[in-house]
């Protein structure tokens, strides 16, 4: 059961691959060159709350998918152990089953795709993937100051690969020695329970496959969260006067979208050229394959809106007295002006308490 809020009841921790560049000979340079070009290893970890790391395993080439590694892992005598009953939090490059649990795929995960209004979790399939992301995101954050301190992972080394390995591996032994003596945690306390003290006569996972048992225990526990969360009813992003709303993540899109056509020579002294709206469209598809935003009303009346906005702004901050709290990203201003502004412009209302 997931204790939203408290303690992933069974949970290890979180588990995932990162990459380490590595030099090796040229005859065996395709092995481990990865799809971005770079000649790597890849390591798999699994970590705690503490961002320690509680195994590893580093020698696969770059070029290895997740799963395969994960599935030697599994089997070496040597390899991780995962007791029946407990499990990693993994991404969905490794399989949904018993031991690994993934998030749901096609659904919202990242955590800068969740914030306010329109962009909250929608159903429990979303919540469960917002709480998974917030707790796997360890691992993610342990990788990055794993490779931040130790600048001889970064660097080139002439030793062989096999003493290549072995360096990873030490780095990995005395950044637990580091965590452990550090005065103070810098993750949250309670995500985790105490998992030190598993007993040794555990029945052990031995193998790694999708399971449908553990994918319908997956669907019980996204329920659970659903229900404590309390999911609202669907959106279908529209407002309750019946119009398109738009998600943060939508806005941020179609900015991007906007910052590239202007890049590409779409913007003229007289406005942009006829079938802007159809491009920005398009790239908002290759971002949102199911959208049904379209040009024509809802991506001219987004950009209206932003115009409109702009000009309330400006002729705002034009007046004297008035300021902008870059901190909160806020208009500074007092009740006495706000009342002046609206008496102007109506649309001033938006602006104010507003970042």
């Amino acid at each position: 059961m997931w204790i939203v809020g408290a303690e992933i009841l069974g949970c290890l921790g979180a588990l995932d691959g990162t990459l380490i560049d590595v030099t090796v000979p040229e005859t065996d340079k395709a092995r481990y060159r990865t799809r971005k070009g770079t000649v790597s290893v890849n390591v798999l970890a699994a970590c705690d709350r503490g961002m320690r790391f509680t195994y590893m395993l580093a020698g696969w080439e770059g070029s290895a998918a997740d799963s395969r590694v994960l599935r030697d892992v599994i089997a070496r005598d040597d390899g991780l152990r995962v007791p029946h009953g407990n499990f990693y939090l993994c991404v969905n490059e490794y399989p949904n089953g018993e031991g690994f649990l993934t998030p749901y795929k096609m659904v919202r995960y990242h955590l800068h795709e969740w914030g306010i209004g329109p962009s909250t979790p929608q159903n429990y399939k979303e919540y469960y993937n917002m709480h998974h992301s917030k707790a796997r995101n360890v691992i993610e954050r342990t990788f990055g100051l794993f490779k931040k301190r130790w600048a001889i992972l970064r660097s080139h080394s002439f030793y062989p690969i096999s003493v290549q390995n072995k360096i990873i591996l030490a780095c990995a032994l005395i950044h637990n020695f580091i965590r452990n003596e550090m005065p103070e945690d810098l993750l949250a306390e309670g995500l985790f329970p105490d998992t030190q003290n598993q007993p040794h006569d555990a029945e052990l996972i031995d193998s790694v496959h999708p399971s449908q048992e553990w994918t319908s225990w997956r669907d019980t526990l996204a329920h659970e969260i659903g229900n404590v969360e309390k999911v609202p009813k669907p959106l279908r992003n529209r407002t309750e006067n019946g119009r398109r709303s738009w998600s943060v993540h939508e806005e941020q899109v179609l900015s991007e979208a906007m910052k590239k056509i202007v890049l590409e020579g779409w913007k003229t002294e007289n406005g942009f050229k006829v079938g802007y709206l159809n491009l920005l469209s398009t790239y908002m598809k290759q971002v949102f394959p199911n959208t049904d935003l379209k040009p024509e009303p809802h991506i001219n009346s987004r950009i209206t809106v932003w115009k409109r906005n702009y000009h309330s702004l400006f002729e705002i901050l034009k007046n004297t007295g008035v300021g902008m709290d870059l901190t909160t990203k806020m208009i500074e201003a007092t009740d006495e002006q706000w009342d002046a502004f609206m008496k102007v412009d109506p649309n001033a209302r938006l602006m104010r308490s507003k970042s």
